[in-house]
C-alpha cells in the first residue's frame, strides 16, 4: 500500500513541476476531447484557474502522502 502512495508523490510532483515550469507543453498536449470540470474551470477563471486548481490538487496530494510515511 505505501508504493501506490509513493507513486501518487511522485506523479503529484511531477504534475506540479510541469505546472509551474512548463505550462506551455502541459496545455499543448492536453487530450482534444472535453473535460467537463477542466471546461469549466477554463470558462470561469481562465487558464490561471486551471494552473492554480492544479497546483492545489498537486500540493495536496504531496503533504498527505508525505505525511502518511511521517507517521
Amino acid at each position: 500500500m505505501d508504493w501506490i502512495i509513493l507513486v501518487a508523490v511522485i506523479y503529484a510532483g511531477t504534475l506540479l513541476y510541469l505546472d509551474i515550469f512548463k505550462w506551455d507543453w502541459l496545455s499543448r498536449h492536453r487530450k482534444s476531447r472535453s473535460i467537463g470540470l477542466y471546461e469549466w474551470i477554463e470558462g470561469k477563471w481562465g487558464s490561471k484557474g486551471v494552473r492554480i486548481i492544479i497546483g492545489i490538487a498537486a500540493v495536496l496530494i504531496i503533504v498527505m502522502g508525505i505525511s502518511n510515511f511521517l507517521y
